[in-house]
């Protein structure tokens, strides 16, 4: 996230990390059933409508896996602060998000580093998964 020549509260910081996020394409990793009502809540905290057009990269099936995958350095998730506050905070940023209206509360959890893809990786799965099959049907030995 940009660094910023002065101090400002952890809610515009949120809102900055947010703003950032957006800009950056950073992938998103998200609950699976929850992404559509939280994305609501980020919109209304951030005030940004591109909150709603996100799909997420990756679908997990529980926000601490969401938060886990988030920490070992693949992106971002917002996740109830439960959850956000018992993570390993070692290279990631917890911000809570401030909201006007009652529901639980949540928090962005954010890494700014991304692992590095495996070129060529889909190729080579795809090459092996040929090989095995002609193997296996008898056409190679």
């Amino acid at each position: 996230m940009p660094d910023s020549p002065y101090v400002v509260s952890e809610q515009e910081t949120a809102k900055g990390a947010v703003r950032w996020l957006l800009d950056s394409s950073h992938p998103l990793i998200q609950q699976g059933t929850t992404w559509q009502t939280v994305s609501g809540i980020v919109n209304e905290f951030a005030g940004d409508a591109r909150v709603m057009q996100q799909v997420p990269a990756v679908v997990c099936e529980t926000h601490p896996q969401a938060a886990s995958s988030v920490v070992n350095g693949r992106g971002w998730t917002v996740a109830p602060t439960i959850v956000a506050r018992n993570i390993d905070r070692s290279g990631v940023q917890v911000l809570e998000l401030t909201r006007s209206r009652q529901s639980d509360d949540v928090a962005l959890v954010v890494c700014e580093r991304v692992l590095e893809k495996l070129h060529g990786g889909t190729d080579a799965a795809s090459a092996l998964k040929q090989e095995i099959a002609l193997t296996i049907s008898g056409a190679k030995k």
